[in-house]
């Protein structure tokens, strides 16, 4: 990368302590553990281990000194195009006569921080494939905070813009929707997908307007 990732991090950890890191997407929360366990060497500074700096130690001792299971958050680049050719070809292979076993959406992530040129691309590929849109919503309150400060709208407003909100869209979690969103999401016949399990494991919250929404489903992430 040409920009620091990290950069005038100083900090200790004791023996037996705890450390929680919480941070958006890309803050570098990866790349610190990543620079924790070596897998990176950091540009400037050092990192030491009980005294010694990191570099000093065997690669392979290190490495069976910790455990860590990172999220591959590349999984989720996909673009709107891969998304309409994924759509053609459930298409071509059901004219064919095949019994296609899934179908296709026009999907987006979280945290929900599209900007407009993205909704656009994204209403572009519902109407060209005929497919619902497929939308990781207000699954935190960040989502709410970023839209509002952006854009100086909700959420489903923004949506509703770009001609996203159908019969066919689905919209998961949810959590931090107000009923003013919820009543429009309904309005416009969407889905609203409440992610229990996952909301749980997350720490995110309870969606507490549950009874409002009339197209519910249950997910599972």
């Amino acid at each position: 990368t040409e920009r620091d990732v990290l950069c005038d991090v100083s900090m200790k950890l004791d023996p037996g302590e705890t450390l929680v890191l919480v941070g958006l997407n890309g803050a570098g929360k990866t790349t610190l553990l990543k620079l924790l366990t070596r897998l990176y060497d950091p540009t400037g500074g050092r990192i030491l281990l009980d005294g010694y700096d990191l570099r000093e130690y065997d690669v392979d001792d290190l490495y069976r000194m910790f455990g860590i299971i990172f999220q591959d958050f590349g999984r989720y680049a996909v673009t709107v195009e891969e998304n309409i050719r994924f759509a053609k070809e459930v298409d071509a292979r059901r004219a064919k006569g095949e019994n296609v076993l899934c179908e296709a959406m026009i999907g987006g992530h979280a945290p929900f921080t599209i900007p407009d040129e993205g909704l656009k691309l994204m209403s572009e590929a519902v109407k060209e494939t005929g497919r619902g849109m497929h939308l990781h919503v207000a699954e935190a309150h960040y989502d709410q905070i970023h839209s509002h400060h952006h854009y100086g709208k909700d959420i489903v407003d923004r949506l509703d813009d770009f001609g996203l909100l159908a019969d066919n869209t689905l919209l998961v979690h949810g959590v931090w929707l107000s009923e003013k969103e919820i009543a429009k999401a309904n309005e416009r016949g969407c889905f609203i997908s409440h992610q229990g399990r996952s909301n749980m494991n997350n720490h995110i919250g309870y969606c507490n307007k549950l009874p409002l929404i009339k197209k519910l489903v249950i997910g599972t992430d």
